[in-house]
This record gives C-alpha cells, sequence and structure tokens, in this order.
C-alpha cells in the first residue's frame, strides 16, 4: 500500500526527502508540504500544494516526515496541531 507523505518544510533538506520520496514511488506518495513561512503559503512547489501547518487537521495523510535543522521545534508545533503518531524524523 503506497504511504500518504506530508513533507514539513520546504528548504534543501526537505527537498531532498522529497526527491528520495519519488524514487520510491510504489511506497509513497508525496501529497504536500507544510512550511511555516507565510511567503509560501498556497503556491507550489514540485507540483505540489505548499500549506500552512495550521491547516494539517484538514489534510489526509499516513506520515510527516521532518527534516532539517529545525526538527525539535516543528515537532513541538505538530504535536500541538494534532494528535497523529506517525510522524517520521530525518535529521
Amino acid at each position: 500500500m503506497i504511504k500518504k507523505i506530508i513533507i514539513f518544510g520546504c528548504g534543501f533538506h526537505g527537498r531532498a526527502v522529497f526527491r528520495n520520496c519519488i524514487k520510491k514511488k510504489k511506497q509513497y506518495n508525496v501529497i504536500c508540504w507544510i512550511d511555516n513561512n507565510i511567503k509560501k503559503e498556497n503556491k507550489k512547489l514540485f507540483k505540489k500544494n505548499i500549506y500552512n501547518p495550521k491547516k494539517l487537521n484538514k489534510l489526509k495523510y499516513d506520515y510527516i516526515i521532518f527534516s532539517g535543522r529545525n526538527i525539535k521545534y516543528q515537532l513541538k508545533q505538530i504535536q500541538k496541531i494534532t494528535k497523529k503518531k506517525k510522524l517520521y524524523i530525518l535529521g
């Protein structure tokens, strides 16, 4: 079964995660991005929508993948927003 993935962060590390996910397209489907940068909200990156983390509860996904240097802050932020435990951390 293909897992629906959300990537937190549109920066260098997030794009690297995206490239790894598309190599494994039989396992993962990146459905969108979430990012704290207001300027990126409602735009697209690699043809995938970018949302504010506050919209996370309206999205249907299996896992969130965190990467980059702000992982601790991102985790705290997401844990306040959602109760889901399906989180991956790549650092």
